[in-house]
C-alpha cells in the first residue's frame, strides 16, 4: 500500500478549513433573529414562477406593459407606463380630495403584512421605495377601474368625460393589454390592499355614487369572471331523428353497461361563493370564479390513464357541453360525458398558464384547473380528437384549424406536478365504459344500423321479417313431426 504523508492531510483540512471562512455566515444576533422567523409566513400569496413553468414559455408570464408589485420594478421595457402611474396618483387625488401623504400613511401601516405577502423579501428596497411602490400601483388600478367604469357607464360618464385623450383607455389595444397583465401571478398586489385603500379613499370622498370595491373589480374583469356567451349554431345538422332517437334509446337502456353509480347520488356543491371570501389577489380571483364548484372524488389519486375522445366516442360515450363553460364540473352519468366549454384563443394560453402556475405554489393540495387541463390532455391527443370536442361545443376554436388547439392543450400540461385528482372516479368510470365489451357493441349497432331513419327502420324491418321466418320455419318442422 502507497503510505499517506500526514503533512498534506494537514495542508488539504487548513486550505478547506480558509474556504469556510470566506462564506457569508450572518452575524449571531442576525442569524437569532433570522431563524425567529416562519419559514413561509401566513400571508404569503404572491408567487415568482417555478423556473420549469417559466422555462416552457417566458412571455406568458411576463407582463407587457405594466409593472405591478417588485417582481417586474426593474423591467426598463415597462418604465413608460411610470408616467401614467404619477398622472393617475394626481387624477386620483383631485377626485377624492385627499393629499397622497394620506394614502401613503395608510400603506405605510401596512408595509409588514404587505412584505410577507410576496415570496421574496426585497430587503433591498427601503421602506420609502417600498410604500411609494404600492402607493402608485394600487392607486393606479383603483383609478383604471373607475375610469373603465365611467367610461361604459352612461350617468357616470356624463360626469367624468368620454377618456378619448386618455394614454390607456384612449387605446383599446393598451386597454385590454393593461387588463391582461393585471392577472398575471408575478404582477400582483395583495386584494386587502386594494380593497382597504379604496374604502378609505371613497369614504373619505364627497361625491357619492361609487360601487363597492368588488363590484368594481368584477366590471373590470368580465371577461375573465364570466364566461363568454357562446350561440349555438343552428346551421348544424342533427345526426339523428326522432326514430333513430328512439331506436338509440331502447338499445341503450337494454344492454348499457354505464351505471350511475355514487356520482349521480352526489350534489353539487353549492356552497362556494366568490362572495363568500375575499380573494388573496387578482389571479386568486380570476381561480375562484372557474373553480369553486367542482366534482369531489373519494378517491384522491392521480389520473394516470384515459382514451382519447375519439376512442370513447368509438365505445358509445356522449359529449355535451355544459350550459355554462364555468365553474369547472365535469360529470359522467348513463354513457354521457358532460363538460364546460373551452375557449381556445390568443390569450387563452397566458391566462391558464398563470392560473396553474399559481395553483402549484399556493394551492398544490387542491390544484382544480390544473386536473381540469389533465383531464382535457388525455381526451386530446390529435386534431381528430379537437373536432370531436368542437362539433360537441365543448371547445370553441378561435385559433384556427384543430391541430393548433392540440398542440395548445398538450403543452400545457408540461411540468406540472400532481398529487391526486379531484377527477380520478370520472376517469375511472370513463375507462370502465371504454373497456366494457358490451358498450363497444352497443356503440358499433348505433353507428352502423341505427344511425338514421330509414337505416333504422329497414334493420327493424328486417330484424321482425327474420323473427316470423323463424316462426313460420318452427311451426313447418312441427307439423312435420307431428
Amino acid at each position: 500500500m502507497e503510505k499517506v504523508d500526514t503533512g498534506d492531510v494537514s495542508n488539504q483540512i487548513e486550505e478547506e478549513s480558509k474556504e469556510l471562512i470566506i462564506l457569508d455566515i450572518p452575524e449571531a444576533e442576525d442569524l437569532k433573529i433570522l431563524l425567529s422567523e416562519p419559514a413561509l409566513w401566513p400571508e404569503l400569496c404572491i408567487y415568482r414562477v417555478p423556473r420549469k413553468l417559466r422555462a416552457i414559455n417566458p412571455a406568458a408570464y411576463t407582463p407587457q406593459l405594466i409593472s405591478i408589485g417588485p417582481f417586474h420594478r426593474k423591467n426598463k421595457a415597462l418604465m413608460p407606463m411610470e408616467k401614467q402611474k404619477l398622472r393617475y396618483l394626481a387624477e386620483f387625488c383631485k377626485r377624492i380630495g385627499i393629499n397622497w401623504t394620506e394614502l401613503a400613511n395608510q400603506i405605510k401601516e401596512w408595509e409588514l403584512s404587505i412584505r410577507h405577502c410576496y415570496e421574496e423579501t426585497f430587503d433591498d428596497v427601503s421602506s420609502d421605495k417600498f410604500v411609494s411602490m404600492i402607493l402608485l400601483d394600487s392607486v393606479f388600478i383603483v383609478e383604471l377601474f373607475l375610469r373603465r367604469e365611467e367610461k361604459y357607464n352612461f350617468v357616470r360618464k356624463q360626469m367624468h368625460g368620454n377618456f378619448k385623450d386618455d394614454f390607456i383607455l384612449g387605446k383599446s389595444t393598451r386597454e385590454f393589454g393593461v387588463l391582461g397583465d393585471l392577472i398575471l401571478v408575478e404582477n400582483q398586489l395583495p386584494y386587502f390592499v386594494l380593497d382597504d385603500l379604496y374604502e378609505f379613499s371613497i369614504g373619505n370622498s364627497n361625491e357619492e355614487g361609487y360601487p363597492s370595491f368588488f363590484d368594481l373589480v368584477r366590471f373590470n374583469f368580465e371577461d375573465y369572471l364570466s364566461p363568454p356567451e357562446i350561440q349555438e349554431d343552428k346551421n348544424l345538422k342533427c345526426t339523428c331523428d326522432c326514430f333513430s332517437c328512439l331506436y338509440c334509446f331502447w338499445i341503450t337502456r337494454c344492454f348499457s353497461c354505464q351505471r350511475d353509480g355514487d356520482q349521480s347520488a352526489e350534489k353539487e356543491d353549492e356552497e362556494g361563493s366568490l362572495d363568500q371570501e375575499k380573494p388573496l389577489n387578482f389571479t386568486d380571483l380570476v381561480r375562484k370564479s372557474r373553480s369553486f364548484r367542482h366534482p369531489v372524488s373519494k378517491n384522491n389519486k392521480s389520473v394516470m390513464k384515459l382514451y382519447s375522445a375519439t376512442m370513447l366516442q368509438g365505445a358509445g360515450v356522449k359529449f355535451k357541453a355544459s350550459k355554462e363553460a364555468w365553474p369547472i364540473d365535469i360529470k359522467f352519468e348513463r354513457g354521457e360525458l358532460k363538460m364546460p366549454r373551452f375557449l381556445a384563443d390568443d390569450n387563452t394560453e397566458r391566462v391558464i398558464r398563470n392560473l396553474m402556475a399559481f395553483e402549484q405554489c399556493h394551492y398544490p393540495n387542491e390544484p382544480l384547473i390544473c386536473d381540469y387541463i389533465w383531464i382535457l390532455d388525455f381526451l386530446i391527443n390529435t386534431e381528430k380528437d379537437v373536432d370531436v370536442l368542437v362539433r360537441k361545443g365543448i371547445i370553441l376554436n378561435l385559433l384556427g384549424d384543430d391541430k393548433t388547439v392540440a398542440n395548445l392543450v398538450n403543452n400545457l400540461g408540461l411540468e406540472i406536478t400532481a398529487s391526486g385528482s379531484c377527477f380520478y372516479d370520472l376517469s375511472e368510470g370513463l375507462n370502465n365504459h371504454y373497456e366494457n365489451p358490451w358498450c363497444r357493441t352497443v356503440a358499433i349497432m348505433r353507428s352502423v344500423y341505427f344511425n338514421n331513419l330509414w337505416r333504422g327502420t329497414g334493420t327493424i324491418a328486417a330484424i321482425v321479417l327474420l323473427f316470423f321466418t323463424f316462426t313460420q320455419s318452427v311451426y313447418s318442422i312441427s307439423q312435420i313431426f307431428s
